[in-house]
């Protein structure tokens, strides 16, 4: 099955809501807003000096409510403006407006309630120049569920395929990077969503500081403002790279800082260590011999150790033999570890820790996208450090 483009959704929602519409016209003073419009009523006294030239005001769209009384749909602007008109004294133009007068009820998936806020929002789309920050994020806020419900239809029917971004992005007529952009502006600070509406700063400039906290957001907008740099997305990187902290470097430790296992000093044969000097020194067991020697008394107390100038006996094989400590006196073994194998363990350990910090990270990025920038670089720092480890 062909899949459907989504301004065709818009258009067979339209041509429902014609089919169920009347022309009246209708005083202002029996019109009140809608309590679901969160457009602003911008440029009145503009939109009223031109009506008063042309003397024409475009169709409104409202929808009959208790009272005999009708609430706007589409055309807040042209009702407030034709309102001051009026009061001032105006008479280039009447109370009574040409409206037309729709009723909404549920389309497939969709309630009644969902097709009047759809509706809403395509109506006042095409009757505005440009919109805010906030008017877009609630357009999206509002819209999405009722879009979802036609993704989900369209998914499970085998219409359609692809992430819900793409398909909700091409609804609204924007990539699906454009619409992740968007989003990312909740982040920023009231004044520079202001900054955006103003002119002062575009949306892909701004997206560069959604990812930072606000406080940071403000410290960069205020020094560019305050140095005359236009707010570029070339110059908040700048400024960013130049007063962002450098990027920690791992180094393998140094061979005078590792540790090493070291025998414990042990007491030399001419000093020998005792606890009491004093106390009579208990009777050591014989040390081995070579065999060549068995030949001499078993019970023969040892002999005084000679003194450093006193040559050792000879040997029956006239070779000089050492002085051989009792086992009472021998170190206990360590294991030793080279200079080599400590340092590469370090190093194989801060890489452990550092690649545990880069998944975390590249997790945290796929599943927080309003945090994106700052995962992102959180991901290149310690990108630097591992390789600085290789």
């Amino acid at each position: 099955m062909k899949k459907q483009p989504k301004n065709l959704l818009n258009k067979l929602l339209n041509a429902n809501v014609q089919e169920n519409s009347i022309a009246k016209m209708i005083s202002v003073y029996d019109m009140v807003p809608n309590p679901e419009n969160h457009y602003g009523i911008r440029e009145v006294e503009k939109l009223a000096a031109q009506i008063r030239t042309t003397r024409n005001v475009e169709q409104l769209t409202v929808k009959a409510v208790d009272d005999g009384k009708y609430m706007i749909i589409s055309g807040h602007r042209r009702h407030a403006a034709v309102l001051m008109l009026l009061e001032s004294g105006c008479r280039d133009v009447g109370p009574e407006l040409s409206c037309k007068v729709v009723s909404f009820s549920a389309i497939g998936n969709k309630t009644a309630a969902e097709v009047e806020k759809q509706y809403l929002i395509t109506a006042n789309k095409g009757q505005r120049s440009y919109e805010t920050v906030d008017e877009q994020l609630w357009e999206i806020d509002t819209l999405r569920p009722i879009v979802k419900k036609d993704y989900d239809e369209e998914l499970k029917n085998g219409t359609t395929s692809g992430a819900f971004r793409k398909y909700f992005g091409e609804y609204l007529g924007i990539s699906s990077s454009a619409l992740q952009r968007l989003e990312s502006l909740r982040n920023l600070t009231e004044s520079i969503r202001k900054d955006i509406d103003d002119g002062i700063i575009t949306v892909t400039a701004a997206a560069e500081l959604a990812g930072l906290e606000q406080d940071r957001q403000t410290e960069i907008v205020k020094a560019l403002k305050a140095s005359g740099t236009e707010l570029t997305v070339k110059a908040i990187k700048e400024f960013k790279h130049a007063s962002e902290p450098p990027a920690p470097t791992v180094e393998a430790p140094k061979e005078e800082e590792l540790p090493t296992h070291v025998a414990p000093s042990m007491p030399t044969e001419e000093t020998p260590k005792q606890e009491n000097p004093t106390a009579p020194t208990p009777q050591e067991p014989i040390a081995s011999v070579p065999e060549e020697t068995q030949d001499e008394p078993t019970n023969k107390p040892p002999k005084a150790e000679p003194t450093s100038t006193e040559e050792m006996p000879d040997s029956p094989q006239g070779e000089q033999k050492e002085p051989v400590a009792s086992p009472a006196e021998e170190a206990p073994p360590v294991p030793q570890e080279t200079d080599e194998t400590v340092r590469r363990n370090a190093k194989e350990w801060v890489q452990e820790k550092l690649q545990a910090d880069l998944n975390f990270a590249k997790e945290q990025l796929a599943s927080n996208v309003s945090d994106s920038g700052y995962w992102e670089a959180c991901i290149k720092y310690v990108e630097k450090a591992l390789s600085a480890l290789d």
